[in-house]
């Protein structure tokens, strides 16, 4: 598996490196210091996973990540941040994570496990009192419609999703869910 980190500190790029090379799971790591410099990149050698920082100047993780979503067979996107708040907009560009920095290298070996196309989507982004979390698709039990809002029912809490109904059965489908 080729992987492609993009970051534009050198420092971020280099301990996620490290940690991406502990795993053994890579065959290559691509690194790009700009959404330019990574679509440059991506057309010289195909990767199958791009981890990518959300702030960076110009074009930002998520305005690249909106981009490649629409290439016929993207990258999956994980996206290795300190910010929290861009997750609900992760689900929208169809990233298979979202890690926060300081990276755990369980959560990267996890990553990196070989999947089927259908297994990408692993965890929901949802608000509780206030926060945003992402809940694993194994957990969640039921979902029902909340005015503009999704309610995801886990075995013991229950929490509120921005995303339509609708988007929720589209995504969840493959893993057993249907309405």
């Amino acid at each position: 598996m080729r992987a492609m980190i993009v970051d534009d500190e050198a420092p971020a790029r280099s301990e996620l490196r490290f940690l991406l090379e502990e795993t053994g799971r890579l065959e290559e790591i691509i690194e790009a210091t700009s959404a330019r410099d990574a679509v440059e990149k991506l057309m010289e050698s195909r990767v199958e996973v791009m981890f990518l920082d959300i702030s960076m100047p110009k074009t930002n993780g998520m305005q690249l990540a909106e981009a490649l979503h629409k290439l016929k067979n993207p990258p999956q996107i994980v996206f290795v941040t300190a910010y929290g708040e861009y997750a609900l907009d992760a689900f929208g560009v169809n990233a298979v994570d979202y890690l926060m920095k300081p990276v755990e290298t369980e959560r990267l070996e996890e990553r990196l496990r070989p999947q089927s196309p259908m297994a990408t989507i692993e965890r929901i982004p949802v608000i509780k009192s206030g926060s945003k979390v992402l809940v694993p698709i194994d957990q969640i039990r039921f979902i029902e419609a909340k005015d503009d809002y999704s309610c995801i029912y886990t075995e013991d809490d229950r929490f509120l999703s921005t995303i339509s109904l609708q988007k929720l059965e589209e995504r969840l489908a493959p893993h057993g869910f249907f309405r």
